[in-house]
């Protein structure tokens, strides 16, 4: 939801411990309704914007603005770090009270809608020592939900998490943002993360590799979108399956199974040509470019860049799209 003035601005932000640069001129815009990612290795610079954004650390350059002016306080913006550490002989509603006289909002506070929110309802009277991983994360987002702000800042949210808890835990951001929302996380966890996010900021050593949706940074890329063929069992092997010989169809060790990778532009007319040869083609499976393939290109082009003898293309679409194979042109080797 686009408007004229971003919820959250962050103009040139810096930060130096010393001699060594943490993090280096970024700028980011995080509208009402977003929910933007940012990925990065350890040590990228992930938190330590965070904590800038709270705060909690002076910037050496630049600045954060909300709603286009330097914020007085934080009660705009709820956190929930990525290791949440609670007093264990409070229970969960007697937590939720503290945080809520701390933020000077008690009496305004509705804490079993909070706690109904987080699906922690019928547990909000029990101790906090009692709690699983998965509860006291839910509990974390609970007390940043604390006073309604407008934007939530989550740094690593699943870590620790089993993968039925991580799904319940996105699932629950996703009715956040549905209902009004703004969220900026980090995570390492690519692949789920992407079916939540409209926007995704890449982070290399403190530095903005490349920012916006995955399908935009994706098509900036020219990542290829991959297409599995199965064959039938009695096709020749010398069978052409594409009038275009210019596209490479590899094929892996289990010989019934093409891979091609084509260009976003040629994706349609290629899977036309294919599902035409019905007496040839058993089934067909798309792949569109995922967030794992854009971080893993924007990270290597980096590299290249900062490297004297960089990388050849044939290394980045290996890494992109990997798998063994023997390359032929336009048909079945």
């Amino acid at each position: 939801m686009m408007q004229d003035t971003p919820l959250l601005q962050i103009k040139h932000l810096s930060k130096s411990f010393g001699s060594h640069d943490v993090v280096k001129s970024v700028s980011l815009d995080v509208h009402s309704g977003d929910c933007l990612a940012l990925v990065g290795h350890n040590g990228a610079g992930k938190t330590t914007i965070f904590k800038m954004i709270l705060k909690l650390l002076r910037p050496s350059f630049g600045e954060v603005l909300i709603h286009g002016k330097e914020p007085c306080d934080t009660t705009a913006v709820g956190f929930l770090p990525e290791s949440v550490s609670f007093q264990k002989a409070l229970t969960g509603l007697e937590l939720l009270h503290f945080f809520a006289r701390m933020r000077g909002v008690g009496s305004e506070t509705d804490f079993n809608q909070l706690l109904e929110k987080v699906d922690l309802l019928d547990a909000g009277n029990q101790r906090i020592g009692t709690y699983s991983k998965g509860m006291r994360q839910r509990l974390g987002l609970a007390q940043a939900l604390i006073g309604k702000p407008e934007l939530l800042i989550l740094d690593e949210p699943t870590s620790g998490l089993d993968p039925s808890s991580r799904r319940r835990f996105y699932a629950l951001l996703d009715e956040l943002r549905a209902a009004g929302s703004t969220i900026l996380l980090s995570t390492h966890a690519l692949t789920e993360v992407e079916s939540y996010t409209n926007q995704v900021a890449i982070l290399r050593s403190g530095e903005l590799l490349a920012r916006g949706p995955i399908q935009s940074l994706a098509s900036k890329a020219n990542l290829p979108v991959r297409i599995h063929v199965r064959l039938k069992e009695t096709v020749a092997a010398d069978v052409n399956l594409l009038s275009n010989k210019e596209i490479h169809i590899e094929q892996g060790l289990d010989k019934n199974w093409l891979k091609i990778a084509v260009p976003e532009s040629l994706k349609l007319s290629v899977l036309h040509e294919l599902s035409s040869q019905t007496s040839v083609v058993e089934d067909i499976n798309v792949y569109e470019p995922t967030l794992d393939d854009i971080y893993a290109y924007y990270q290597i082009r980096d590299e290249e860049s900062s490297s004297e003898d960089g990388l050849l293309q044939d290394d980045i679409e290996n890494n992109v799209m990997p798998f063994p194979a023997t390359k032929i042109k336009g048909g079945v080797k």
